[in-house]
């Protein structure tokens, strides 16, 4: 399996084709656009004999006036897949569920019936139901694995800026996925640029070393502090309960 860079859409705005790596950008209504990759990782952030690379991305709104924007996607479409596509669906925070699904067979919990805007916006960066039934969704990073026995990683380098959601959906020539600037109807002032968080894909390894570096590169790039050992479970409220401070 592999992940082919196809376009940028804009909800609102349009879509804009790119011509491959490093292809141009703009072409929407009053955004414009702009894709720097494939860059490799840092040196040394790799699992030994994996592959990786990073995409830089941002948006200006260029019409002189100010709007509002929800969401932007980096559009992925995935080639040679074999068999089943199954995806790591990440929870949005610590009480979210984290699993692997089967696409065409899971469904999005925003599908359950009665679910509630308010729950729904307690688990996932946008709480509206998913538009294809098909789709599976997954917050910050993703892996996508079929049986080919290669998985592939996606995720952004961080968090601080916007919300990321992974959407995997089906598309005119078979699976896409859809890397999404989660960004909640942010008003993009006039001649307002957006610089939005990197996106990075890694493969030629085990899905469990390949989420260990994505870990590692997120942590490098916030400055957090990588080298504790983990604990199993391990969340912010049940670690320090009352002690946890603005």
């Amino acid at each position: 399996m592999r992940l082919a860079v196809d376009r940028i859409e804009v909800p609102g705005a349009g879509r804009v084709r790119l011509a491959g790596p490093g292809g141009p950008g703009g072409g929407l209504e009053g955004l414009a656009t702009s894709l720097t990759g494939p860059a490799q990782w840092p040196t040394g952030l790799l699992p030994s004999g994996a592959e990786g690379e990073r995409w830089s991305w941002r948006l200006v709104e260029d019409t002189g006036a100010p709007r509002p924007v929800r969401r932007a996607a980096l559009v992925f479409h995935l080639l040679d897949v074999v068999g089943p596509l199954r995806m790591f669906r990440h929870g949005y925070q610590s009480w979210s569920p984290c699993g692997t699904a089967t696409f065409g067979v899971g469904r999005d919990p925003s599908l359950a019936a009665g679910s509630l805007d308010l729950l729904r916006g307690v688990h996932q960066a946008d709480q509206h139901v998913v538009d294809d039934p098909d789709e599976l969704r997954s917050e910050w990073v993703t892996v996508l694995a079929d049986d080919g026995g290669e998985a592939v990683l996606v995720g952004a380098d961080g968090g601080s800026g916007h919300d990321t959601t992974f959407r995997l959906r089906p598309g005119d020539r078979g699976p896409e996925l859809w890397c999404e600037a989660f960004l909640g109807d942010l008003v993009l002032g006039a001649d307002e640029a957006r610089d939005l968080h990197e996106l990075v894909v890694a493969s030629g390894a085990p899905a469990e070393d390949l989420l260990a570096a994505w870990a590692g590169l997120a942590g490098h790039v916030g400055g957090a502090r990588t080298d504790a050992p983990y604990q199993v479970g391990w969340c912010s409220w049940y670690q320090y309960f009352h002690e946890v401070t603005e």
